[in-house]
C-alpha cells in the first residue's frame, strides 16, 4: 500500500478492500461487493489474504481508539456489516493483537464489536435524525 493511501483514509476503506479483492480475483467490476465476498467466503487465498489484512487494520484502529476512549462497544456500519465474516474476522484479529501485546491483553477491555442495526442505511438514519433535531430546534448551528 502506498504511503499516501494511509493519509487519505484508504486503510480502513471497505470500498478499497472490495476493489483490491476484485482486482486479485480478476473481476472486471471492481465495485462488485457480492463477488468479492463470494471469493472471501469460498476461501480464495488471494481474497482471504486481502480481507484478513483489512480486518487486521480495522482491529488495530479499534484497539488504538480503545486505548484512548475505552468504550464498551464498536459498531461497524455500511453494506460490509451485512457480512457476518466481517465482524467475526475483525474480532479474531483484535484478539490476535491482544495476545501479541501484553499491555493490550491485560490493561484494555475488549469492546463488543457488532454490526450496525440499520446496516447500509445507518448513515441515512443518522442524517435524518440530525435533520429532525435541527428542524425541531433541538440543536444550534454554530455559524
Amino acid at each position: 500500500m502506498q504511503r499516501l493511501e494511509r493519509f487519505t483514509g484508504q486503510i480502513g476503506s471497505a470500498v478499497n478492500m472490495i476493489k483490491r479483492v476484485n482486482e486479485a480475483i480478476g473481476n472486471e467490476d471492481l465495485k462488485d461487493g457480492l463477488a468479492a465476498f463470494n471469493a472471501i467466503n469460498s476461501g480464495d487465498p488471494k481474497a482471504v489474504k486481502i480481507f484478513t489484512d483489512y480486518c487486521h487494520d480495522i482491529a488495530n484502529i479499534i484497539l488504538s481508539v480503545q486505548a484512548v476512549v475505552n468504550g464498551d462497544r464498536v459498531v461497524i456500519a455500511g453494506g460490509i456489516s451485512e457480512q457476518p465474516v466481517v465482524i467475526n474476522t475483525i474480532s479474531k484479529e483484535y484478539d490476535k493483537l491482544a495476545d501479541q501485546f501484553y499491555r493490550v491483553g491485560h490493561e484494555l477491555t475488549k469492546p463488543e464489536i457488532v454490526p450496525a442495526k440499520f446496516k447500509n442505511d445507518a448513515n441515512i438514519y443518522g442524517a435524518l435524525y440530525a435533520l429532525l433535531l435541527e428542524v425541531n430546534g433541538e440543536i444550534n448551528d454554530a455559524k
